[in-house]
């Protein structure tokens, strides 16, 4: 699964694919199952292995909870599909949807505890325990999403020009149109192509 977010919550978002104008079909879907949810939540590091392992064996025997908190999952990620592609589109976001991702967080921060961060001398960042329901590794993407919203930087946060997927440019010149040059890239770069091919062969007959 490719990783063209830049950003955690984007990331998530990205979890299903599908043409910008039109909504995803079932073949878009990348995420399938619970345990398609866990494998994603381990590759970026929002839980560690030997968690998503303990939590694979509490659901095994409690299909419905791990329907429940999958179910919980797409919610989310449509939540914050949601609110951030108008703002990638330069428009404001629903504020009753900026609401519920608040309550998310809220909920999400009830088990956070403030640890040494790794990266600026003396900053704190927010960290969870071991998860132990089956929808616990939701909560540090709810934060990533509210986080993004509250520090920024917003101006950056686009959507390609071909797909529905967004992405944080973090190019030097902020000036990326696609999630990918290797995908949408190629794919626009194509059908200008053709298109350019088209109209030389109309005008010409």
């Amino acid at each position: 699964m490719p990783l063209e977010g830049g950003q955690l919550a984007l990331d998530f978002v990205n979890t299903v694919g599908g043409l910008r104008n039109e909504p995803p079909s079932p073949a878009n879907e990348l995420l399938e199952s619970y345990d398609h949810l866990l494998d994603w939540c381990v590759r970026l590091d929002v839980i560690a292995e030997a968690d998503a392992d303990r939590l694979r064996r509490a659901a095994a025997p409690d299909d419905q909870g791990a329907r429940r908190a999958f179910r919980r999952a797409r919610e989310l990620r449509e939540l914050i599909y949601t609110i951030f592609r108008p703002i990638a589109e330069g428009a404001e976001p629903p504020a009753k949807l900026l609401d519920e991702l608040r309550d998310a967080d809220r909920d999400a921060l009830a088990d956070a505890h403030l640890t040494p961060g790794d990266g600026r001398p003396r900053a704190l960042r927010w960290t969870w325990p071991p998860p132990r329901d089956l929808a616990d590794p939701l909560r540090p993407i709810a934060h990533a999403a509210v986080e993004l919203l509250t520090n920024g930087p917003l101006e950056h946060v686009k959507i390609c020009g071909n797909c529905r997927w967004l992405f944080l440019d973090q190019s030097r010149n902020h000036s990326r149109r696609w999630c990918s040059m290797n995908e949408c890239g190629t794919q626009m770069k194509q059908r200008r192509f053709v298109e350019r091919r088209r109209r030389s062969r109309s005008a010409a007959q």
